[in-house]
């Protein structure tokens, strides 16, 4: 298996997992007990990042301030052609 194949299905990281839980909870309107299972996190750990990730919006008006992003000038960020 390719090892992107093992970073998607898989992840590892916990900002990973919720990123996934929160995205199958809005995009795929799954039960916060379904995404919470399905991304092995516990439920109320999952009810907690989704009132922050609410709070944080609500209180930022972005989305933006979620999920740590790099520098467009980074070299992590460029995409090679």
């Amino acid at each position: 298996m390719h090892p992107a194949i093992q970073f998607f299905q898989f992840p590892q990281e916990i900002a990973h997992k919720q990123y996934e839980a929160l995205r199958a909870f809005y995009l795929e309107g799954k039960s916060a007990a379904e995404v919470a299972q399905q991304e092995r996190l516990y439920y109320f750990s999952f009810l907690l990042s989704h009132q922050r990730f609410q709070s944080t919006v609500k209180a930022t008006k972005s989305f933006s301030t979620i999920f740590p992003h790099h520098d467009s000038g980074s070299q992590a960020s460029r995409v090679e052609s």
